[in-house]
């Protein structure tokens, strides 16, 4: 059958509604060979949970179609990312299909190219996206990664001026001013920007040299989470996603060790002492801070309220 050649060189296709290879599909549909996962579209079976065919599915049904969200990141510099769809902007209502989203929504120029042959949100824009839904370890991932930089994210909310969803796409930008590489480390970037303390910086690159008994010089570049530079605190956010193995026990101490050598307090905090304990957290990371780093005074009560767009309630 030719058109079971044609998936199995190409996995993905996109085909007229009459004619040969019309009348094949149908066929191949029937005894479970071929899928059809959006009008005019056939796949090939094996490829129904592939998140790449199903990129490659929205392209053939709406090639003019923008890719963004997780898709976008996916198909330009994060090919291991998951999906749980296929977000498209488009001029007009697109109704959602199965694992395709579509969203009424245009980029300038500047904020799309062209990959994998169609076009694609900048990795900026996409963040932008995702920040605005919420899609917070995405976000941090591509930051993470270094695939995009906050300054770049910045950059593409500029290029939104007049837009409906304005104040979501500001508080993108401000959640990831700070280059939180996790949504624990976004969380206590907030609480600090809501009570006035200053002097920090997320994800300090920072390079310790070590020399050893045979005068050998080597380097080794850490990343400190939330770092004091001028006090030589870097406050550690320690969460299971990244610290809950025995690599990452050894990696954790190592660091630790180094950092020490060189005259820097490593202080380590879990999400949960954070969030339960917010106040005192604060007190901890204050009363190790110069006069000019330290707010006036703290909020009486702190609450963590991560469905308010501010994440913590201060009273």
């Amino acid at each position: 059958m030719e058109l079971l050649s044609i998936l199995h060189a190409q996995g993905v296709v996109s085909l007229p509604s009459a004619g040969p290879l019309s009348r094949q599909a149908r066929r191949a549909v029937a005894n479970g060979l071929a899928v059809r996962p959006l009008p005019g579209v056939v796949m090939d079976a094996a490829l129904v949970d592939n998140p790449d065919a199903w990129i490659r599915a929205a392209r053939c049904w709406r090639p003019d179609a923008v890719l963004t969200g997780r898709a976008a990141l996916r198909a330009q510099c994060l090919p291991r990312i998951s999906l749980d769809g296929v977000d498209l902007l488009v001029p007009h209502t697109l109704s959602d299909r199965p694992r395709v989203r579509g969203h009424r929504e245009t980029l300038p120029d500047e904020l799309v190219s062209t990959v994998r042959g169609g076009p694609t949100a900048t990795a900026a824009a996409a963040c932008l996206f995702l920040g605005e839904r919420g899609d917070w370890d995405a976000v941090c991932l591509a930051l993470r990664k270094r695939k995009v930089a906050p300054d770049q994210i910045e950059a593409a909310r500029a290029m939104l001026p007049r837009r409906r969803d304005a104040q979501a796409l500001d508080r993108v930008v401000r959640l990831t001013r700070g280059n939180p590489w996790s949504v624990a480390e976004i969380e206590m970037q907030e609480l600090w920007r809501l009570t006035r303390v200053t002097g920090w910086r997320g994800n300090l690159e920072t390079v310790v040299r070590s020399e050893d008994d045979r005068h050998w010089i080597s380097e080794k570049t850490y990343y400190l989470d939330g770092a004091f530079q001028e006090e030589m605190l870097d406050v550690e956010m320690n969460g299971r996603e990244f610290h809950d193995t025995s690599e990452s026990f050894e990696s954790d101490a190592a660091k630790i060790r180094a950092l020490t050598a060189i005259g820097w307090t490593v202080m380590p905090v879990t999400p949960t002492q954070m969030r339960q304990d917010p106040r005192g957290f604060l007190e901890d990371v204050v009363s190790r801070l110069h006069r000019r780093h330290r707010p006036v005074s703290l909020p009486r009560n702190i609450t963590y309220r991560p469905d308010l767009p501010g994440i913590w309630e201060l009273g």
